[in-house]
């Protein structure tokens, strides 16, 4: 009781200490041939708890803490990179405990780096193949039409969210705004070519007018906020569309098809964003970073996900098993000792 005692202060100590050194270098930390010396030491100490206290057996709420402790640390020691060594050298397998890939659109890629990003991890059983990358952005204020007049006279509109609207470009000219597009894009597939909103996979605001004179006449387009070139409606009043001022970068995305080794035929495809991995193949592939001048390429990181499933059911046994131990053993307890209330003749 002593030992684990100590061993339970000690893992307070590093874990407090562990938080000023920040992520990667607490992980080469605790990766140490002492603190695997420590882990290993930890998960037999209470190992021999559980044989040594039968109460351990008896009671379940507390062979339940106990026991999910133990299958965290051999979950996190199993996917720790000497847990990987060891998995690779049992099982004969080569996977890569965590690396870095760099990828270019439209160029199938299966490599993945060291941290340094000079050296290779390893070699990944399928290919990667970055379909498109886009920058989403924070906005502040309404989106706006600007042009100019028939007298020459400048002029703003600030739009709202319900749409058709109607604006008076002059006594003669009525402009009306039909639809929004936060990304505009054409539908190839139709004979003509139709506009849709495709939402999450990129950013091309826009949005569809019509213009209206006295006499009658009607010419209807749309106006492109980063293409104001390509206006097909408006152009002698010099019409402009603007989405709101951007303040900021809220998301970048990747866009990615999963390909077999040889590149030959498409397994899957997915968005993967801050936050949002892609899990596949045994590996969780997240959105790292990105060249910021030209959007040429995307950095993912890859963690193997081995261990991670023995991670999450410890915490489960543990959380179960504190709950059990505090509030559904005393409330139950409480029931069993409360004498039902009898009456006389």
């Amino acid at each position: 009781m002593l030992v684990a005692l100590v061993f339970l202060v000690l893992l307070a100590v590093l874990g407090i200490y562990s938080t000023f050194l920040g992520a990667e270098n607490a992980q080469s930390f605790f990766n140490t041939l002492p603190l695997t010396v420590y882990w290993i030491a930890l998960t037999a100490l209470l190992f021999a708890g559980i044989a040594t206290f039968r109460r351990l057996l008896r009671e379940p709420w507390l062979f339940m803490i106990h026991a999910g402790v133990i299958v965290i640390l051999v979950g996190a020691m199993w996917s720790s990179e000497k847990g990987h060594i060891l998995a690779n050298k049992i099982f004969d397998t080569e996977k890569i405990p965590s690396g870095y890939m760099v990828l270019f659109e439209r160029r199938p890629y299966d490599v993945v780096m060291n941290e340094n990003m000079r050296t290779q991890a390893g070699t990944l059983p399928f290919k990667l193949n970055l379909l498109s990358f886009w920058l989403e952005y924070y906005r502040s204020g309404p989106a706006t039409i600007t042009g100019v007049n028939a007298s020459g006279e400048p002029f703003t509109y600030a739009l709202s969210d319900e749409f058709p609207e109607e604006f008076d470009i002059d006594e003669n000219t009525k402009l009306f705004v039909l639809e929004t597009f936060t990304n505009f894009k054409v539908n190839i597939q139709e004979r003509l070519g139709t506009p849709v909103d495709q939402q999450g996979y990129g950013e091309n605001p826009a949005l569809e007018i019509e213009i209206q004179t006295s006499e009658g006449r009607t010419r209807r387009g749309f106006l492109f906020e980063k293409f104001p070139s390509m206006n097909s409606a408006g152009a002698e009043y010099n019409l402009r569309y603007s989405a709101g001022r951007i303040t900021g970068i809220s998301d970048y995305k990747s866009y990615v098809q999963v390909l077999s080794s040889d590149g030959s035929k498409a397994l899957a495809a997915a968005i993967i964003e801050v936050n949002k991995p892609l899990e596949i193949g045994g590996y969780h592939f997240y959105q790292y970073s990105y060249e910021p001048d030209n959007l040429e390429y995307t950095v993912l990181a890859v963690v193997s996900n081995s261990g991670l499933f023995s991670v999450y059911l410890g915490y489960w046994m543990l959380g179960i098993g504190v709950a059990g131990l505090f509030w559904i053993k005393p409330v139950l307890g409480y029931f069993k000792q409360k004498k039902p209330i009898t009456y006389g003749n």
